[in-house]
C-alpha cells in the first residue's frame, strides 16, 4: 500500500499455480481490470503492458 489508507482488498494477480499476490491494497490504490479482480500498483503496471490486455500496446489479438 502506497498511500497509507486502510487496505480493504488483496491483489488478485496470479503468481503461481493456485496462488495470488495477496498484497493488501486500498480502494484508492487498486486497479480493477475485471469485475471482482483487484490489482496492487505493481501488478497494475504489469497489466498495462500485458499482451492479453486490449488496451496494451503489446496486445495480441487472439482472433
Amino acid at each position: 500500500m502506497k498511500c497509507g489508507g486502510p487496505a480493504s482488498q488483496e491483489c488478485d494477480w496470479k503468481v503461481g499455480l493456485d496462488k495470488t499476490c495477496d498484497r493488501p491494497v486500498c480502494t484508492a490504490c487498486s486497479v480493477s481490470p475485471f469485475e471482482g479482480k483487484d490489482l496492487c500498483p505493481k501488478h497494475a503496471m504489469e497489466w498495462s503492458w500485458h499482451p492479453r490486455n486490449p488496451e496494451s500496446p503489446t496486445y495480441a489479438d487472439p482472433a
